[in-house]
């Protein structure tokens, strides 16, 4: 019913491009491609770079499974419009879901952060970004030679924690120890 009102809409209407993309975008969510590919492309017929009209279509690309398209429209959208949030948010799930490129989508999450402070969704966006920031980026190990003690272990056995738990003691023999540490991270 949506859907027919809003045709009837852009034939009253055949230069306003917002009926269209609405249009478009009811017949993406309801998986009918073909009909929102032709939305979209109409909506660019009447404005080249409409950010959401660009950044629909590469969400429509990666619904068919088309990884390169997918990406042209978000990248051709973040080119035109650079500060666009939900072009910003695809690339950066894209990224990271269909190209398995975690540093990339890190720099795109983190992009859509800067650019929708106060979206509804940026604690979680925050969240994810974080996480994956502590996956690319793992706290340093430090080896530290360690002073051999009168009665150390023999054998090459590890000694376990020291220092109150901040690293393993680790022994081939008691003259060659190394204690493994981790290094706090950069303002933390």
């Amino acid at each position: 019913a949506a859907t027919q009102e809003l045709t009837a809409y852009t034939l009253l209407q055949p230069t306003s491009p917002d009926a269209r993309l609405k249009l478009g975008t009811a017949h993406l969510r309801a998986r009918r491609l073909d009909e929102a590919e032709r939305r979209f492309r109409e909506v660019l017929d009447l404005q080249p770079r409409h950010p959401q009209a660009l950044n629909n279509l590469g969400v429509l690309h990666w619904q068919r499974r088309n990884a390169r398209e997918a990406y042209n429209y978000f990248n051709l959208t973040l080119v035109h419009h650079p500060n666009y949030g939900p072009a910003l948010y695809n690339m950066a799930v894209f990224q990271q879901q269909s190209l398995n490129n975690r540093p990339a989508a890190l720099k795109h999450y983190r992009q859509y952060l800067a650019a929708q402070p106060k979206a509804e969704d940026a604690p979680a966006v925050d969240a994810l970004a974080r996480a994956l920031d502590a996956e690319l980026n793992p706290p340093a190990l430090v080896l530290r030679p360690v002073p051999a003690t009168p009665g150390g272990t023999s054998g090459g056995t590890a000694a376990g924690l020291v220092d109150g738990g901040e690293g393993v003691l680790a022994a081939a023999d008691p003259l060659h120890a190394l204690l493994i540490v981790k290094v706090p991270e950069r303002g933390g």
